[in-house]
């Protein structure tokens, strides 16, 4: 099993070394960012598991504002969000959950209490990945539905090692099977 990726998005650089050095000896893998482009392009760039971002009063903005921007990449895989949190105020909590925050953590970090939380997020994490697996396998039969048929064909379309011949033409075969389970199909030469 593969180490999860945390992106720490903090301004305090006390507590951004505090608790980089903390994850790492639990065996996470851990990236910082202090700024949003900072943060914006080790997203895109390292695709991080889960993400904690500053939500001090001087930050909330830019913490929700990062916050929208992983929700509105609807292509890219879930991240687990958490927000930092010294004085919770419900109309604030509330905002952040509509706009995607997983979860919160108080100012000051307790170790226990992150390694909970960070145990948790893992097994959301496992359970959205199974999920997509199944989304994408057709359920219980594990054959792939259109939409996973689709993505497996792009990405192989694209790939380097492509299901291309000598002069660069691809090969296609449609099989269409209905509703009354008959098995049409269409073929022709390349």
């Amino acid at each position: 099993m593969r180490r999860l990726r945390v992106l720490l998005v903090l301004e305090d650089s006390s507590t951004l070394r505090h608790c980089t050095r903390l994850l790492q000896v639990f065996g996470f893998d851990v990236n910082q960012a202090v700024t949003f482009d900072q943060a914006m392009l080790e997203i895109t760039t390292a695709r991080p598991d889960i993400v904690i971002l500053d939500g001090t009063s001087a930050n909330t903005a830019t913490g929700l504002d990062l916050v929208r921007a992983i929700e509105s990449d609807r292509q890219a895989d879930f991240i687990y969000k958490f927000l930092l949190v010294h004085e919770p105020k419900s109309a604030e909590l509330i905002r952040a959950i509509e706009l995607g925050v997983d979860d919160f953590l108080m100012q000051p970090i307790e170790h226990g209490e992150l390694l909970s939380r960070l145990r948790t997020a893992a097994r959301v994490l496992e359970y959205e990945r199974r999920l997509e697996r199944q989304r994408l396998s057709g359920g219980a039969v594990r054959l792939l539905n259109r939409e996973g048929f689709i993505q497996l064909l792009e990405t192989q379309l694209n790939s380097p090692h492509s299901l291309q011949n000598a002069k660069g033409q691809i090969a296609c075969l449609l099989v269409s099977i209905d509703r009354y389970q008959r098995l049409q199909t269409q073929h022709g030469q390349m």
